[in-house]
């Protein structure tokens, strides 16, 4: 599972080669919970397994302030972009 980010606050922010085919999104794991979000201009959520409001909101800061790094790591492996 390549990772989007390094791991930050004890979230592994990864994605799945099965899911290159989709829109950018990065898939957040923590202590059991998942979350999958959508980077469209905005951040949103997509789906929660676990976490609660405060985390997704957490979570959804550390994306918003790393977005560009996520979208760069998501085309590098996605589509072979350097």
């Amino acid at each position: 599972m390549p990772k989007a980010l390094p791991d930050i606050k004890g979230y592994k922010f990864s994605f799945f080669s099965s899911d290159c085919d989709e829109p950018v999104h990065v898939h957040v794991i923590k202590d059991g919970c998942q979350a999958k979000f959508w980077l469209w201009s905005l951040v949103e959520l997509s789906r929660n397994r676990g976490f609660n409001r405060q985390e997704i909101d957490e979570i959804r800061g550390i994306i918003i302030g790393n977005k560009w790094t996520i979208n760069k790591n998501w085309n590098k492996f996605c589509k072979g972009d350097e």
